[in-house]
């Protein structure tokens, strides 16, 4: 395997390359209906803000606004881990209670959160800090607990990070910095370093890796670029602009021949 454009890269190629009348009217008809609608919900809202909460909630959670961004779930499917953007918090909740039973601080302003291949680490981004947070999980049957191990600066406004097989490579997308991060751990036990930095010539968010390509696939973030990186070399092979913006979803089909791109 090389830096190289092979088969695969330009089959990433082909596919990409194939890929109010009477306003015064409406005004007042919009006021007839408007202010007895609003009324309505006014309603609603405080009759939902006065009602007790199920006897199922955690009494001892902070009210606050978090604004959930991202979600991973534990190895045996006991638990899920969300990461709340506006709280900063990562939540922690029992799947089977139905129920949230613990919530911890970690950062800013988090933008996304993955987990290693054991479960016993979880890796955050905080896009107001510009850093890559590191934190350990608690044993399953001690109770709920993240504690934070390590802060990795990274290249400003980080958005996406996605982990290697083995849990020892880390990729960021840095959208505003143009930039994608290569981070390694030599061990499970080391602190992880940023091995290198790859510039691209747009806004980057969505990360694919395609482990047995040794590529990895990079989407613009508001554009229709898509980047093939060859990570070895830390290498940006070539980009290829196709009829899209707004990239939020990079698969590949069940035979991995074919992306599926969601915009």
């Amino acid at each position: 395997m090389n830096g190289s454009v092979d088969n695969f890269d330009k089959g990433i190629l082909q596919r990409c390359q194939n890929a109010g009348k009477s306003r015064n009217d409406s005004r007042k008809t919009m006021n007839n209906w408007m202010v007895p609608a609003l009324v309505v919900l006014l309603a609603c809202l405080t009759q939902h803000i006065g009602a007790e909460e199920p006897a199922t909630s955690t009494a001892n959670l902070p009210t606050h606004l978090r604004r959930p961004v991202a979600l991973v779930v534990s190895p045996d499917g006991s638990r899920a881990y969300v990461a709340n953007r506006r709280s900063g918090t990562i939540s922690v909740v029992d799947l089977s209670a139905e129920k949230t039973i613990a919530e911890f601080s970690v950062g800013k302003q988090l933008s996304d959160l993955e987990r290693d291949r054991t479960g016993q680490r979880l890796i955050a981004l905080d896009d107001a800090a510009h850093e890559m947070i590191v934190l350990q999980v608690g044993a399953e049957n001690a109770g709920p607990e993240l504690k934070v191990v390590q802060r990795l600066p990274v290249p400003p406004y980080p958005v996406r990070v996605i982990l290697s097989a083995d849990g020892l490579q880390a990729y960021v997308s840095s959208v505003w910095s143009r930039q994608l991060s290569i981070i390694r751990w030599s061990d499970e036990k080391s602190a992880a370093k940023i091995e290198a930095t790859v510039d691209l010539p747009f806004a980057p968010r969505e990360l694919l890796l395609v482990p047995e390509k040794e590529r990895l696939i990079v989407a613009d973030s508001f554009g229709g670029q898509l980047g093939i990186v060859y990570p070895p070399l830390h290498k940006l092979l070539f980009t290829q602009s196709m009829p899209a913006h707004q990239i939020r979803g990079l698969r590949l089909t069940a035979d991995r021949q074919k992306l599926i791109v969601v915009h």
